[in-house]
C-alpha cells in the first residue's frame, strides 16, 4: 500500500492524524481475529477517515482504532452478522466488514444494517484502499 497517497490532498477525503502505537497494539491484542497488516498501516497513518469510494456503496467512513471493538460490540456484529468483523460504514445504513475465514480477515463486504445480505465489494483491504485512491504497492 502506497501510504504517501493518504496525505495527498487531491485524494479528496477526510483523514485524521495517525493512531497511537499503544492503541494499535491494544487492538492487535484484543481483536477477535487477525486483522490485515494493511489496515494497521492505514490506521497508523490515518486513524479513520471518510470520503468518496470508487465502488458501491460510494462513500466510506472508517472507524478509529479506539472504536473498532466498541462498534463491533454495539452493532452486535458477531451475532447479527456472523462470520464478519466491521471496520466502518458508508456513513448511513451499511456496514463495511471483513469476511472472516478461519481466524483471519479476507474479502471486504458491505451489509445493510437492517436485514441485509453481505455483498463482496473488494478482495482485500488493499483492494478496498485502492478504491479510495491509495494504490497497492507489491511487496519487494
Amino acid at each position: 500500500m502506497h501510504l504517501n497517497a493518504i496525505f495527498d490532498p487531491a485524494r479528496g477525503w477526510w483523514r485524521s492524524p495517525g493512531a497511537d502505537a499503544r492503541a494499535l497494539e491494544m487492538l492487535r491484542r484484543n481483536a477477535p481475529v487477525e486483522l490485515p497488516e494493511d489496515l494497521y498501516a492505514f490506521l497508523a497513518a490515518s486513524d479513520g477517515g471518510e470520503g468518496e469510494l470508487g465502488i458501491a456503496p460510494g462513500w466510506f467512513a472508517l472507524w478509529r482504532v479506539e472504536d473498532l471493538l466498541l462498534r463491533n460490540a454495539d452493532y452486535d456484529v458477531p451475532n447479527e452478522y456472523p462470520g464478519y468483523f466491521g471496520f466502518g460504514s458508508n456513513g448511513g445504513g451499511e456496514l463495511l466488514a471483513f469476511q472472516l475465514t478461519e481466524s483471519r480477515c479476507g474479502r471486504v463486504a458491505m451489509i445493510a444494517f437492517i436485514g441485509g445480505e453481505p455483498i463482496v465489494i473488494a478482495d482485500s483491504f488493499a483492494d478496498f484502499a485502492a478504491h479510495i485512491g491509495i494504490p497497492c504497492v507489491p511487496a519487494e
